[in-house]
C-alpha cells in the first residue's frame, strides 16, 4: 500500500471519528432520557430506553404443556381455533378405526378358543398337542354376517389381521397426540416473531490482518428487534 493510500485511509477513519464524537455530544440533547436507564456514554442503554418495547401474550411453553394435556387446547390459548376440529376429526377416524378392528379382533379370538377343543386333546384344561380332529371347522357370526366351515388357519390369519390393524390405529392416536402438541408449539412460536420495522443500523471502521498486509474497511451491522415474552 503506497503512502498516498495510508494517508487517504487515516484521512477518512479521522473523519468519521471526529462525526462520530460529534454525533455522541449532541445525542444527549436530542434525546430524552429515562433517568437511572440511560446515561450519555452508555450507548446501548440509550437505545434500549427509546426502543419499543414488546410484551407478547402468547408463551410457547405455555401452548405446549396445554396441546399435551389435552388435545386442541393450545391451539384454542394461541387462537388458531380452525385447527381444533381438524385434529378431532383425525383422533374420530382413528378411534372408529380401533373399534372396528377391536370388535372382529375379539369376534375373531372367540371363534378360535372354541376351535381348539374340537382340535386338539386336552387334560385338565391343558392341551396336550395331539391333534383329534384335523380338519375341525367352527361357525361364528361377525356383524351381522354367518361365517361356517372356518378352519384354524383361517382364522389365525384373520385374527392376526385385525389385531394388526387395531395396534396400528393405537399408534395413529398417539402420533397425532404428539403432532398436535408440535404444532401448538410451532405455531405459538411463528407467532411471537417481530413483524415491526424496528431496525437499526451503524457504521464502525475496522482493520484485517492477512499476510503482510493491513486492509482497512468499514464494518456494517445489523440490530434486529427481539422479543421477550410475557412472563
Amino acid at each position: 500500500m503506497g503512502l498516498p493510500r495510508i494517508l487517504f485511509v487515516l484521512g477518512l477513519l479521522t473523519a468519521f471519528t471526529a462525526s462520530k464524537a460529534t454525533l455522541a455530544q449532541t445525542r444527549p440533547d436530542s434525546v430524552r432520557l429515562t433517568p437511572g436507564v440511560a446515561t450519555p456514554g452508555n450507548t446501548r442503554a440509550l437505545l434500549d430506553s427509546i426502543r419499543p418495547t414488546f410484551l407478547p401474550t402468547i408463551i410457547p411453553r405455555k401452548a405446549t404443556i396445554r396441546s399435551a394435556i389435552l388435545p386442541g387446547l393450545g391451539q384454542a390459548y394461541i387462537k388458531q381455533y380452525w385447527a381444533i376440529p381438524v385434529l378431532y376429526a383425525g383422533f374420530g377416524t382413528l378411534g372408529f378405526f380401533v373399534y372396528y378392528n377391536q370388535t372382529r379382533y375379539k369376534t375373531l379370538l372367540n371363534a378360535y378358543k372354541e376351535l381348539l377343543p374340537k382340535k386338539y386333546e386336552t387334560i385338565d384344561g391343558a392341551y396336550t398337542g395331539k391333534i383329534l380332529d384335523a380338519n375341525a371347522t367352527v361357525d361364528f357370526t361377525l356383524n351381522g354376517s354367518a361365517y361356517t366351515g372356518i378352519t384354524e388357519d383361517r382364522l389365525i390369519n384373520s385374527k392376526n389381521f385385525y389385531r394388526r390393524n387395531r395396534d396400528l390405529s393405537y399408534i395413529g392416536v398417539f402420533a397425532l397426540w404428539g403432532l398436535n402438541v408440535i404444532e401448538a408449539n410451532v405455531s405459538a412460536h411463528l407467532k411471537t416473531f417481530d413483524e415491526t420495522d424496528d431496525i437499526s443500523w451503524r457504521v464502525t471502521p475496522g482493520a484485517q490482518n492477512q499476510y503482510a498486509q493491513t486492509p482497512f474497511g468499514a464494518t456494517l451491522t445489523f440490530n434486529f428487534s427481539s422479543k421477550q415474552p410475557r412472563q
